[in-house]
């Protein structure tokens, strides 16, 4: 406020401090009001704060006792899934079973990794081949639920295909065939050592159709394959620690271009070019198991 002057007799009794104290004593009790309401603004958002806590607490909670749970998640295995595989959802009880195998058969099936519960199957000409006859159909887009009912429906007696929930948030897609084919035998040389792998088929001028050249290896890995001296052109199948068909490549003679496996295999077969084709075998298909076994021995 403006200073309080008199004349005479303001500097000699220093009115202006005197009329500052007098204020300050007034405004004590305004003071000690305004350090409580914050106190206590301080107080209700700590009180928020908790409050919100308990609310998201309270909600993970009600996830745990929901069907939402990631806990209720429940797992099938098989002593040998060669022979039978199995897949259990929520719902399923706690319990195992035991089934004779008589005769296993040879249809096949194809089950996806985890695939988010939004996955698009985006556009395009889709073919599914069963032995010498073949699925295609052309595809506009859309959800993995929609693709499968629209492969159910021209599949006809050949293929037959299930989105099943495996986990909160995620799908997979079985496809299998509905006919069992019979074995092809190839009879193939195996390549287990260094130099034999090394040689392959190298300055080989004739490799007839049903004959091959298996290449073991001990552990999975992503594999490389060239042509260098090698004259008669060939197909290459890479292949799982399963046994199962993960990709197919032809190669050109004498080539040095590289070709790799996008997944990591354990084995890789090569035959002359296109007859993997011409015996209908394909990716997807699988060795048989006494053919695993014994590469597995083989590896050892």
């Amino acid at each position: 406020m403006p200073g309080l002057n008199i004349p005479g007799v303001t500097d000699k009794y220093n009115t202006n401090d005197t009329v500052e104290k007098l204020m300050k004593v007034e405004r004590v009790p305004l003071t000690r009001e305004q350090d409580t309401l914050k106190t206590y603004q301080a107080q209700q958002n700590a009180w928020r704060d908790v409050n919100r806590k308990l609310t998201e607490f309270r909600d993970s909670v009600k996830t745990l006792y929901s069907y939402e749970n990631p806990f209720n998640n429940k797992l099938a295995s098989s002593s040998d899934e060669y022979a039978i595989t199995a897949d259990a959802n929520r719902g399923a009880q706690y319990q195992s079973f035991k089934v004779n195998v008589i005769q296993p058969a040879s249809a096949d099936r194809f089950l996806s990794s985890e695939l988010p519960d939004n996955t698009k199957v985006p556009a395009g000409t889709y073919t599914f081949r069963v032995a010498d006859k073949s699925v295609s159909f052309n595809w506009k887009g859309g959800s993995l639920t929609d693709f499968s009912k629209a492969l159910n429906k021209r599949g006809g007696d050949l293929i037959n295909s299930l989105v099943i929930g495996s986990g909160a948030g995620t799908k997979t897609i079985l496809i299998e065939s509905k006919k069992t084919g019979a074995d092809i035998p190839i009879n193939v040389e195996t390549a287990v050592t260094a130099q034999e792998q090394q040689r392959g088929f190298m300055n080989r001028k004739e490799i007839p159709d049903g004959t091959g050249m298996i290449f073991v290896f001990k552990r999975d890995q992503k594999l490389r394959f060239w042509m260098k001296d090698t004259p008669h052109p060939l197909s290459i199948a890479f292949i799982d620690s399963t046994g199962r068909i993960r990709e197919i490549y032809d190669m050109q003679p004498f080539s040095l271009d590289i070709i790799a496996s996008t997944y990591s295999v354990r084995y890789a077969l090569e035959v002359a070019q296109g007859y993997f084709e011409r015996a209908g075998i394909n990716a997807g298909d699988k060795l048989s198991t006494e053919s695993l076994e014994r590469l597995k021995a083989a590896a050892e």
